[in-house]
């Protein structure tokens, strides 16, 4: 008969009970792909509040159409809940979404099967189960894009991208605003005889906007050009800036001069704006990131680049970090992996990694799971069958991955800034505006049940967050790493006990002092649920699988 002493039964009493509250606190890291037949990308993730999150993309996996816009709802440990794929003949691509005031989503892509012209901007409203509750296109003769929409206080929607359906040149920026049944209020574009798009806009003070996007310019090539506008896209202050670091591109037909500033994301930060984007390197023949802080009236205040090659393709910005994915050539390789890393303000200077396989990734969309995770989206050759498939990387703020398929091909740690803000350089911009033409069609996409299936790259790591002073983290199948406080305290032993109570690893204090973590080898302990505790902690479950 077994026998368990009355300390083990109370331990063992407050272990069950305390369970469910530590299961909360795990997080998990792990690389996905979610994979079909025929090719996927994923160009936007929607996080919810309870870790749930949307996925927006295209697929071609649909028989006798093109790419069609596909919307994958997955669970916080990547498991799919629910997909579906929306479109007509002809080419729909998704580009992002965002929650909004009524607890629905609103979808933001491009249409060729419906609408105007050659291709229009698509809005879709859907409830959280995927169900269409309207949608429509906005449209001219010509093609039009989006590449943002936020919603106003009033619950309308503020849309911005690019048109070549009408303006002043080639192809221009397109504002409009709607109301929340998608009905137009209002519409605006600005250019030249050039070509203008918008990349990026945020809520300025006062109830404006500052828009930014690229132009082309005769002498200076690709530069970034930024406006403020009011509620009714009324322009107040614009400018351009361009890079003095230009190079002379020769070719059989031509001789030309180009530069290249092109934005990618902006936020508001105090009382200043960070544009993040992509700039011709200073150290290369390639393109390097680049931050660029401007003022309310659109000074600049600084500008910074780096000596690496590499190219965003979206940031955000989490409290004193910029994060961003993009892609990068590593040094033993002609193909580009997935670039994550982070930005730190106010020194600004860059961490990150390159994760990939033996042909090209690349990160589209960073997102911000929680203070210590990261979820990044992108596409993968390396693991599909051929085609380009999903890649989901969930990863630690410092850019850790359990081992596996998906493999570590580079690191940067603390790569300083180069200070460019005597080489950006600002000009005076003239666009005119013009009132759009914009048609709104009510569209009826149709919509299928596609089945793509996950399939897991790399391996999970646990990492337990109690009310402790340590912090663990349990690497399957048999090692512990303790990571100890860095401030001064006074440390106690260690103890890792079975469910019956009994200690089975003992770790003394003296073991741990004048050290930063502590490795601790589970070879020897059969499969089962075992708990750490010490003096100053509650006790919390890990467990052991061969």
């Amino acid at each position: 008969m077994l026998k368990i002493s009355l300390l083990s039964a109370c331990k063992l009493c407050l272990l069950i009970l305390l369970f469910p509250f530590f299961a909360i606190c795990q997080t998990t890291y792990w690389a996905k792909l979610i994979e079909s037949p025929s090719s996927e990308v994923i160009h936007s993730i929607l996080l919810f509040p309870n870790k749930d999150f949307l996925l927006v993309g295209w697929t071609n996996n649909i028989p006798q159409e093109t790419e069609n816009l596909i919307l994958i709802y997955c669970n916080k440990d990547g498991n799919i809940i629910w997909q579906k794929s929306l479109g007509g003949p002809f080419l729909e691509v998704g580009l992002s979404a965002i929650s909004i005031s009524d607890g629905n989503i609103l979808v933001v892509g491009t249409a060729q099967s419906f609408g105007q012209g050659s291709s229009d901007i698509w809005l879709i409203k859907i409830d959280r189960s995927g169900k269409i509750l309207w949608q429509k296109t906005y449209g001219g003769y010509d093609d039009e894009s989006v590449s943002q929409v936020i919603e106003t206080e009033d619950g309308g929607f503020i849309v911005a991208g690019w048109t070549y359906s009408f303006g002043n040149g080639s192809h221009d920026a397109l504002v409009f605003k709607i109301d929340n049944m998608g009905n137009l209020l209002w519409q605006k574009c600005y250019g030249s005889t050039a070509s203008e798009d918008i990349r990026c806009f945020t809520r300025a003070k006062n109830g404006n906007m500052i828009i930014t996007g690229t132009t082309n310019d005769t002498t200076y090539g690709t530069v970034m050009w930024i406006a403020l506008i009011d509620s009714s896209g009324n322009l107040l202050k614009q400018g351009k800036f361009y890079d003095s670091n230009i190079f002379l591109i020769k070719s059989d037909v031509a001789t030309s001069i180009t530069g290249y500033v092109s934005p990618t994301d902006i936020f508001q930060f105090g009382d200043n704006y960070l544009i993040t984007g992509v700039t011709l390197s200073y150290f290369n023949s390639d393109k390097s990131p680049f931050v660029i802080v401007v003022n309310d009236s659109l000074e600049l205040v600084s500008a910074v680049t780096y000596d690496f090659s590499g190219y965003i393709s979206h940031s955000i910005l989490y409290k004193d970090k910029i994060y961003l994915t993009g892609f990068a050539f590593n040094d033993n390789s002609k193909n580009t992996d997935v670039l994550i890393g982070s930005i730190k303000i106010p020194d600004f200077t860059f961490s990150g990694r390159l994760f990939g396989g033996s042909e090209n990734e690349s990160g589209y969309v960073p997102e911000v799971f929680d203070d210590t995770t990261l979820l990044v989206a992108g596409y993968s050759y390396s693991f599909s069958n051929g085609n380009s498939d999903i890649l989901l990387l969930k990863v630690s703020d410092q850019f850790n991955l359990p081992d596996g398929r998906v493999k570590i091909t580079k690191s940067f740690q603390n790569i300083q800034p180069f200070d460019i803000v005597r080489k950006i350089n600002v000009l005076p911009l003239d666009f005119r505006t013009r009132l759009g033409e914009l048609i709104v069609t009510t569209t009826n996409a149709n919509v299928t049940d596609i089945d793509m299936k996950v399939r897991d790259l790399n391996g999970i790591t646990f990492v337990q967050e109690p009310e402790t002073h340590y912090k663990l983290i349990f690497s399957y199948p048999d090692e512990l790493i303790i990571i100890l406080p860095e401030q001064n305290y006074q440390l106690s032993d260690i103890s890792i006990i079975n469910i019956l109570g009994k200690e089975v690893i003992k770790i003394p204090k003296e073991s741990l002092d004048a050290k930063k973590y502590f490795k601790v080898s589970l070879k020897e302990l059969p499969s089962g649920m075992y708990f750490v505790v010490s003096f100053d902690s509650k006790p919390f479950p890990i467990v052991k699988i061969h």
